[in-house]
């Protein structure tokens, strides 16, 4: 997150204070960089929130679900389909009459073209909200259980699982659930992720 942004002042400053004149590469290769970065800290948080809600909400269905395993691909996706996006602009995906890369770099997510644009500002926007609903689940499954009003704790406790062979060998396990004070600190600790991103980047962008 704190790479795009620093990108953002740079800019903002040389055009203040510099005569520097992009190059048509240049302005490309930032540009790229820029919303690759943007776009793939805003599905890690959004991924981060919907795990965390996943987790508490649905603790068995989670620890039975290969969730190292999700985690890789999530993040691989996540890269891929945000560089193959942010790299579009620079292939042709620009308004055609005003190409952003001419004269000056402009790089605000308008001036490249409407397609880009509206596709870009749809999923942040699209992004956001699902992040901020998932922690938002989450917070208030995990209070719940804290307080153990009307819910039955054990139904939400997954106990150790260990697959042993006919020789008593240790095949796999699953790990149990948290404790309650772990849970609700990973929790605190993923909210104020979520809660830091929007404030700081998500919302400024839109």
């Amino acid at each position: 997150m704190a790479i795009p942004i620093t990108m953002y002042s740079v800019v903002q400053l040389r055009k203040q204070y510099s005569d520097y004149e992009w190059n048509e590469g240049v302005c490309k290769v930032f540009v790229s960089t820029f919303y690759t970065l943007s776009l793939v800290t805003c599905f890690s948080v959004t991924s981060l929130s919907y795990h965390r809600m996943w987790m508490v909400r649905w603790p068995v269905n989670y620890r039975l679900s290969n969730t190292k395993k999700q985690a890789v691909h999530t993040v691989m996706g996540i890269w891929m389909v945000s560089f193959i996006l942010s790299t579009l602009p620079a292939v042709g995906w620009h308004n055609p009459t005003q190409r952003f890369y001419a004269g000056d770099c402009r790089f605000i997510v308008t001036e490249i073209g409407l397609g880009f644009g509206l596709c870009f500002l749809l999923l942040i926007s699209g992004s956001v909200v699902v992040g901020v609903v998932c922690i938002g689940i989450s917070l208030f499954q995990t209070f719940s259980i804290q307080t153990g009003q009307n819910i039955d704790k054990n139904k939400f406790n997954v106990p150790t699982i260990v697959v042993e062979d006919a020789h008593g060998k240790r095949r796999s396990s699953i790990d149990g659930s948290e404790p309650i004070k772990t849970s609700l600190q990973i929790t605190y600790l993923i909210s104020g992720i979520v809660f830091i991103y929007d404030f700081l980047m998500g919302f400024p962008i839109l």
